[in-house]
């Protein structure tokens, strides 16, 4: 169970990495990490020598057990938006007071004292010790924080069912249900225990883990969901794009803050700009998905291009074939060169962001009239990446953009633009 919790919270992980504006994953990477803490100490209960040992892990469990309920409450609380926020807060206050009091009170907040150990036997014949001791008079705070808690989530679920919707009400049944069955089990059988009701070892992780593959379960669900979301949309985007490619007229469609989001050839001929993209990378390959990312033809792509062989298959039909000779290295003075190659014109506007497009800016912005040559640096780590060395970023491997070429930049009139200080948004789920 625990190393099962251990890898779910290690993907969730990394999912809220990705999508940082879902704090349910987040929630859950918590939750799960600390039932793989708690199941460890709860392993190490069981196989204790001494009262005073189970006494003093038992404590120090209470810590993850701390974090997975307030894992809980805030995942129920930003996944179902719902879920009354003042409840919310006294549940976590009073488990962060029953914390508290776990270390300044009794041996835990369960025992004032534990006096001895029972060996009990589990299935298979395994030989476990169980508590045997006198219950901490202030071991009700968690309980109470417990009973709070079954009425939170039963509050939250039930707003989330009248909300309607199969997903909602799917949603309120397996995470909601799951949640305070197990919070009713687990916490009743801990509550026997202290009182000496019932002897038997502590075990609460079971319960835990059934919470954790609910919420679990829901949060695939929802991925896999969003997953195909996204693949129609992508269809649907590819068929619009298709048809307003395909009309005779100019279309403009323009977002609120009244920027072109997006423009056809039509309109692209019509007001005499055209887009093209200018890669180091190899041409064949950015032309394969040029136009269903970025919205551009491949026939406006001009990259590093190799060799190409005329042929006949036996059938006769004929094909081209590359081969391993270098026509183009679309890099450095190769960029202005391409352009006049494959364009046949000097950019109006021109835009890079390394040290390779040097001489496709000077080219550009040394043409008549007005031009415009920008350059980006990229200096946002903590959304994208920066790399440098100019303005004392680092040098990496992913790209070059030397303080040379920054202080060339500001020289000769060429706009330099900074990811992390101009840049509201760098990718679409920012």
């Amino acid at each position: 169970m625990s190393a099962a919790s251990l890898t779910l919270s290690t993907i969730h992980l990394f999912v809220w990495t990705t999508y940082r504006s879902q704090p349910a994953h987040l929630l859950f990477f918590l939750l799960a990490a600390s039932a793989t803490a708690f199941g460890a100490f709860e392993l190490a209960m069981m196989q204790s020598a001494s009262a005073a040992t189970y006494a003093s892990t038992l404590r120090w469990a209470h810590v993850p057990l701390a974090l997975v309920v307030l894992s809980i409450v805030w995942f129920v609380h930003f996944h179902f938006g719902a879920g009354r926020l003042w409840l919310a807060w006294a549940v976590s206050g009073f488990r962060l007071l029953g914390l508290a009091l776990n270390f300044v009170t009794g041996a835990n907040i369960n025992f004032q004292e534990v006096t001895s150990l029972d060996r009990l036997r589990l299935w298979g014949d395994a030989v476990v010790v169980g508590p045997v001791g006198s219950a901490n008079p202030w071991a009700f705070v968690p309980q109470v924080g417990n009973l709070l808690l079954i009425v939170f989530v039963v509050d939250a679920s039930v707003t989330l069912w009248r909300r309607g919707g199969a997903d909602a009400r799917r949603r309120a049944a397996v995470v909601g249900g799951g949640v305070v069955a197990c919070i009713v089990a687990v916490a009743g059988f801990a509550a026997l225990i202290t009182l000496g009701w019932v002897h038997a070892p502590t075990i609460v992780m079971p319960g835990v883990f059934l919470i954790v593959l609910a919420m679990g379960y829901e949060l695939g669900w929802d991925l896999i969901a969003a997953s195909q979301l996204a693949q129609r949309l992508r269809a649907s985007e590819t068929r619009f794009r298709a048809v307003v490619e395909s009309v005779p007229s100019a279309i403009l469609l323009v977002d609120r803050q009244g920027l072109i989001a997006l423009a056809n050839a039509q309109a692209e001929t019509l007001f005499g700009y055209k887009t093209f993209i200018v890669t180091g990378g190899g041409q064949d390959f950015v032309r394969v998905y040029s136009q269903a990312v970025y919205g551009i033809p491949p026939e406006q792509v001009v990259g590093t291009a190799a060799g190409t062989s005329y042929g006949y298959a036996k059938d006769g039909k004929p094909f081209l074939t590359k081969t391993p000779k270098l026509l183009l290295n679309d890099n450095n003075a190769g960029k202005p060169e391409g352009i006049h190659l494959m364009i046949g014109r000097r950019p109006n506007a021109a835009f890079g962001n390394s040290t390779g497009d040097m001489q496709m800016l000077q080219w550009t912005k040394a043409g008549d009239g007005a031009r415009l040559s920008m350059i980006l640096l990229h200096d946002d780590a903590k959304r994208e990446y920066a790399y440098g060395p100019a303005q004392g970023l680092p040098a990496t491997k992913v790209g070059a953009f030397t303080q040379a070429l920054c202080d060339q930049a500001k020289k000769e009139g060429w706009t330099v633009i900074s990811m992390k200080d101009d840049w509201k948004k760098v990718f679409a789920f920012d």
